[in-house]
């Protein structure tokens, strides 16, 4: 039993290993915003002014996209950019339900990677985590941390 169990583990962690991130996918956050329309797509905005610049923003189709967040890095293929598009969706009365997906792409200019106009993006995959703080950011917006005593009550 000890040498399959040894077998299983080590095929796991090695399975693990050269796995490749997986795909952007939309994510969101199991709660449901009994706010309204106006004041969620406020709020979305306001956070997202936090870390990124907005580059387009649909109110009609309840979609905002951010500018790249271009790192390039002197290694080939190590410099990347990143934005996160966000979706409303929802009515009132029923409330909302924010998701967000993030995109990444890979420089694959090797002979100059430090060069922003001469950068060659592909699109590449991405594990999502920046889209995962914008939602925790916007949670703890929409519902701040009580105070302690009041924690302690619960």
């Amino acid at each position: 039993m000890k040498p399959f169990a040894i077998l299983l583990f080590l095929g796991a962690v090695l399975g693990a290993c050269s796995s490749s991130p997986r795909p952007s996918e939309r994510r969101s956050l199991p709660v449901v915003f009994k706010h309204t329309r106006d004041f969620m797509w406020e709020q979305i905005q306001e956070e997202l002014k936090e870390h990124w610049y907005i580059a387009e923003a649909d109110e009609a189709k309840g979609v905002v996209t951010t500018e790249w967040d271009v790192q390039l890095a002197p290694m080939g293929r190590q410099g990347r950019r990143f934005r996160i598009r966000v979706f409303l969706e929802g009515k009132d009365g029923e409330g909302y339900t924010v998701l967000a997906e993030e995109e990444a792409e890979e420089n694959t200019n090797d002979k100059n990677p430090l060069s922003s106009a001469e950068a060659e993006w592909k699109p590449t995959a991405t594990e999502g985590a920046k889209a995962d703080q914008f939602l925790i950011g916007l949670a703890r917006r929409l519902r701040p941390r009580m105070k302690w005593k009041e924690e302690m009550i619960r």
